[in-house]
């Protein structure tokens, strides 16, 4: 209908220019107001012509848009051909306007004309729908060139975001501009759409809602409040938890693993990590594949820790057949530059060098030393405390001369830069081969090579090691390198173990190893607080030769291996190392979760809500079955409601569509609440007339602004229009007896002795739970020493009428009504003052009749929604004496 009004506009253009043409050829001469007026049409229409033809291409846009839920045609590039309408549209109206003027020597001519709607910028939140041409027209016979106009035809759309939402009912803001960024300010309901994106999984759909209203605030920007059908959170929380209480127990699994590629045979160094939001795995020091596991459960229990088989023997297919080296534990999350460090001290020869041995005295007697050098290239970040391996060899490539040592090496020391000592533990010392030293290093830089020095020959020299120095941070360290069933810990929580089996001191990628036949053959620790990961992050290294068959084979693992056991474990399946984790989440830790959800979505926490929906989504997608799909659809459509995404589809007054589409951000609550409806009774008095209290009723109302719950409203009471010192803050209280929701009906009664002779004035204001104070709205209260006549402007009604061809003519009235204050009664032969504004503009006066009333009328032409406003800002006559109240009001015409 939009879209032939504003074709039947350009049609009286065509039809008045026609009439002037054909009344005006004689001399080929139009007086100077004709020829404005032929510019003026051929301007104007021109303008229409494009606006109807990007009326045309949205109106198709979103006709093919809504058939396939806005998933497709939501810009113009996937409209192929459409916007030729648009340009068929203006070359009909260059056609038709070119024959209408054919005495004016008209030369018209559109330049590039171009049509674009774009509705699917989500990042932004924006839709627009825009048509840009350049106009050049000539008028040759009346020696006219050269006018030229840029014209652009513009709708946008923004979604500024959210109000409130239960998940049914919803409040969100959006803005509508035109071109040059003029806000539209005649949208109204049923020039609106809303949609409700569900997410599940991950497909989406759009469902259509009701709008229960819409609010113009101001600048082009509308609250729209809908409603969809779906339940809201609270119920939906509540029946989650029951589809939960329904999934047979057998079906839940709370597995989270990590794999790496397909791996060779050859030793290898694994490295696990659980930090604070991922599992992450790293094969030779590089990280080969993580997960996001933030929020997943404790790792906590009391089992023991082993290597090569689950702590149920007899799953014989579990047993590793390898060899592992070298195992460390800290309940710390090591970064990927501490990881890759540990891998190039071990693997890569270049890492250190050990120089030239050189006669010096250390502390008067340690006569030899080398330097030591850690080469930057293999440093990737500045790491604190690291303990590396030294290994001193007698056999070219020869780095030590044993005959100057002690034979078992007593005498050893290193010391950094500064000549400080540094800590070491021995490993291995063999004068005839190679030994093993770890030393503990204050630092290592990436941009600078790491120098220290060792020495030795002092023959007087006792042993001075302190492992559990070098190793401190960690809860557990096993070198392996033991020949008996013991394994010893070189920390100082002594997290010893003992080696099932017959292959202990095996040869290993460090020093001896334990090797394991794939049959009955495996390590143990029992279990200790120090090794308990919890809920917490650690980091486990392990070098592992590695032989792989395609069977499952445990390497370490901790914790209960039943398919319910809380446990982590690093295992090879087939060719690929596995890293994973059990919280063993049972069906009764989800219904903890989801009452934990429940809480924080009552408390205001939807964001919190939202993630942890997501967790137990996580939790139960693993590897559950049964009646889970239905829980998890659930979460997904209570995840949709907590943070909604919308598409809102309107039209302007020119026909002209536009689409918005993106997510709700919960806007700012900054805004406090409105006082409405606010009235005091009586509002003017005889300080001796015979009553007690003036009632003083009025509405807080925060559901367009932040949507918080009422916490107080206050009243002054002043004898100033203009400042509130040295009043008092006075409390109304609610109509219900709570002030509990975002709406509340108050009141006060005020004593009649609180008020002072002359004017007086009620001050009120109300603020919410987010601590926000909303304006103040003022209230004249009148008290008479003795009676007089006082002019009070009782009433003020609008009204409007259409008339003429179209019912393009318009007249609003505006009647006022003028009393005597004191008994109410009609006042004639008034003086009554007033302003049109809005649409309307001037200022009118009159005389009231012997009804008290006097209208006024104001006439106007055009087509679309308007808004006028009529403001009575002065009354008068001889012996009466005005309130000085000033009344206003507003009528939207046609409605």
């Amino acid at each position: 209908m939009l879209i032939v009004s504003v074709l039947g506009i350009v049609v009286i253009l065509l039809t008045v220019s026609s009439l002037l043409i054909a009344t005006s050829l004689s001399g080929l001469n139009l007086p100077k107001t004709s020829f404005r007026e032929t510019i003026t049409q051929v301007d104007f229409g021109s303008r229409a012509a494009v606006a109807i033809g990007l009326a045309e291409v949205s109106k198709e846009m979103d006709h093919k848009a809504s058939a396939k839920l806005y998933q497709k045609y939501t810009t113009i590039g996937e409209l192929t051909g459409e916007e030729n309408k648009g340009l068929e549209l203006v070359s009909t109206w260059h056609k038709n306007t070119m024959q209408n003027y054919p005495a004016t020597g008209l030369n018209l001519s559109f330049s590039q004309p171009m049509f674009d709607c774009n509705w699917n910028d989500s990042s932004r939140r924006l839709g627009y729908s825009l048509a840009r041409t350049n106009v050049t027209f000539d008028l040759l016979n009346y020696g006219f060139q050269g006018f030229k106009d840029e014209i652009v035809i513009q709708f946008n759309s923004t979604l500024e975001g959210l109000i409130q939402t239960d998940g049914k009912d919803t409040s969100f803001k959006v803005s509508f501009l035109r071109e040059k960024g003029y806000p539209v300010d005649d949208m109204v309901k049923s020039l609106i759409s809303v949609f409700f994106e569900k997410r599940i999984g991950d497909n989406k759909t759009l469902s259509k809602t009701e709008i229960k209203n819409v609010r113009n605030v101001g600048d082009g920007s509308y609250i729209i409040y809908y409603t969809s059908e779906i339940n809201n959170i609270t119920q939906n929380l509540n029946l989650l938890r029951e589809n939960i209480t329904n999934i047979p127990p057998e079906t839940l699994s709370s597995l989270m693993l990590v794999k790496s590629n397909p791996i060779t045979k050859g030793w290898c160094l694994i490295t696990g990590v659980r930090d604070g939001n991922y599992l992450r795995l790293y094969i030779n020091g590089t990280e080969a594949a993580f997960l996001d596991i933030t929020g997943y459960g404790s790792l906590n229990q009391e089992n023991q820790l082993f290597a090569a088989v689950h702590n149920n023997a007899s799953k014989l297919s579990y047993f590793f057949n390898g060899t592992i080296d070298e195992i460390r534990i800290i309940n710390l999350s090591l970064s990927k530059e501490w990881i890759k460090s540990v891998y190039n001290n071990v693997a890569n020869n270049g890492f250190i060098s050990i120089g030239n041995e050189a006669i010096q005295m250390w502390n008067g007697s340690w006569p030899y030393n080398r330097s030591i050098t850690i080469h930057k290239e293999y440093i990737e970040s500045d790491l604190q405390n690291s303990s590396l391996l030294i290994v001193l060899k007698s056999s070219p490539p020869q780095n030590f001369n044993y005959s100057h040592a002690k034979p078992t090496g007593t005498d050893i020391r290193f010391t950094d830069i500064n000549n400080d000592p540094l800590d070491y533990e021995i490993e291995k010392w063999n004068s005839n081969g190679n030994s093993f030293i770890w030393v503990k290093v204050p630092h290592l830089s990436p941009s600078s090579d790491t120098i220290l020095c060792m020495h030795y020959g002092n023959p007087s020299a006792t042993d001075s090691q302190r492992p559990s120095i070098v190793w401190g941070g960690y809860s557990m360290v096993q070198h392996l390198n033991e020949s008996t069933g013991s394994l010893l810990d070189s920390t100082s929580y002594n997290n010893d173990g003992l080696y099932s089996g017959s292959h202990q001191n095996a040869t290993g990628m460090i020093d001896g190893a334990d090797s394991f036949n794939g049959i009955n053959e495996y390590s143990s620790w029992p279990h200790q607080s120090s090794l308990n990961p919890g809920n917490g992050s650690f980091t486990a290294f392990f070098w592992a030769y590695l032989q792989p068959d395609g069977s499952n084979q445990t390497l370490l693992m901790k914790g209960d291996s039943s398919p319910k056991g809380i446990r982590y474990e690093f295992s090879l399946s087939g060719s690929q190392v596995v890293f994973k984790i059990d919280d063993n989440m049972t069906k009764a830790n989800l219904l903890d979760m989801v009452d934990d959800i429940k809480a924080l979505y009552q408390a205001g926490n939807r964001s919190e809500a939202y993630y942890q929906l997501g967790y137990l989504r996580d939790k139960l997608e693993s590897e559950s079955t049964g009646g889970v799909t239905d829980v998890l659809h659930l979460i997904d459509i209570i995840r949709s409601q907590l943070e909604p995404w919308v598409r809102v589809v309107a039209r302007d007054f020119r026909g002209i569509t536009v689409s918005v589409y993106g997510s709700l951000e919960t806007l700012d609550d900054n805004g406090g609440p409105d006082i409405t409806g606010a009235e005091a009774d009586p509002t003017e008095f005889l300080m001796s007339a015979g009553f007690e209290n003036v009632t003083l009723t009025a509405t807080a109302d925060d559901r367009w602004h932040g949507n918080s719950s009422i916490s107080r409203v206050e009243y002054y009471i002043s004898n100033s229009s203009t400042s509130l010192q040295g009043a008092t803050s006075r409390y109304m209280t609610p109509s219900d007896g709570k002030l509990d929701s975002s709406l509340e009906s108050v009141k006060a009664n005020i004593s009649k002795a609180d008020f002072q002779i002359g004017d007086n004035y009620l001050w009120i204001h109300a603020n919410d739970t987010e601590k926000n104070w909303g304006p103040f709205v003022k209230l004249k209260i009148k008290v008479l020493a003795t009676e007089t006549n006082t002019l009070h402007i009782s009433s003020l009604t609008m009204r409007g009428e259409s008339y003429g061809f179209l019912g393009l003519g318009k007249r609003i009235f505006a009647t006022v009504k003028i009393v005597k204050n004191e008994t109410g009664s009609p006042v004639d032969g008034a003086y009554v003052h007033g302003v049109w504004s809005g649409t309307a503009h001037g200022s009118v006066h009159g005389t009231t009749l012997q009804d008290g009333t006097y209208t006024f009328i104001y006439e106007t032409w055009g087509q679309g929604h308007k808004t006028y406003t009529f403001t009575v800002d002065l009354v008068s006559k001889n012996g009466y004496e005005w309130d000085h109240i000033i009344v206003s009001k507003s009528l939207r015409y046609p409605p």
